[in-house]
């Protein structure tokens, strides 16, 4: 072997190279080096971590309808509610005979004293006196006889004279007399007419008089 210049230089190259080579050797193989064991350290080897996510279960249930149970139920007609009818018994009061022996006798007493026709009760002159009998309970006037006398309406077929007496008097033998001592009542006694009738109604009394 020649040891020259060169020698040194070259050994010096080949040192470098070696070391280049080993550092290379270390670092990607991690092996043994100059009689020193190096341990390679491992690599962590990355754990993986689990996480466990909630699961959410949507649980659909099926819904089976229940069918609707219908109940019949029976409807009784209902009677329509009878009518009732309510008696009415109306009372009224009956034509008074003629008072041949009581008022209208007092009448023609009267009448006969003055040389006057005694009056005879019939059916039409009684029937408007019972009527008017009734009115004057209500009302004491001799609206109900004037009125019909001006509407045309008296209960007579014809007319040419009438006349009407009205008395409040609870002692029926004073009615007559009553009207004697009354001016209008005494023309109304001694008129020129061949009907006439005294109703009493209670303590009222009525006269009429026709003519036809």
């Amino acid at each position: 072997m020649f040891w020259t210049v060169k020698t040194p230089f070259l050994i010096i190259c080949i040192l470098i190279l070696d070391l280049l080579l080993i550092g290379d050797i270390i670092d990607k193989n991690k092996t043994q080096v100059l009689g020193v064991k190096i341990s390679a350290r491992p690599t962590p080897t990355p754990t993986k971590v689990l996480i466990k996510k909630p699961i959410h279960r949507v649980v659909v249930k099926k819904i089976t309808p229940t069918p609707l149970k219908i109940k019949k139920v029976s409807i009784t007609p209902t009677e329509a509610p009878k009518p009732t009818y309510v008696a009415i018994t109306v009372s009224v009061a009956p034509i008074q005979a003629p008072q041949t022996s009581d008022l209208l006798q007092q009448i023609n007493n009267f009448r006969s004293s003055k040389g006057l026709s005694t009056l005879t009760a019939n059916s039409e002159t009684c029937f408007f006196a019972n009527i008017r009998s009734q009115e004057i309970i209500s009302s004491f006037n001799h609206d109900g006889f004037t009125n019909r006398v001006n509407s045309k309406t008296l209960p007579y077929p014809s007319y040419s004279s009438v006349a009407e007496n009205i008395a409040m008097n609870s002692d029926s033998n004073n009615v007559v007399q009553s009207w004697i001592d009354s001016p209008g009542h005494h023309a109304n006694l001694i008129k020129d007419v061949p009907y006439g009738c005294v109703v009493g109604n209670g303590k009222y009394y009525v006269f009429e008089a026709w003519k036809p």
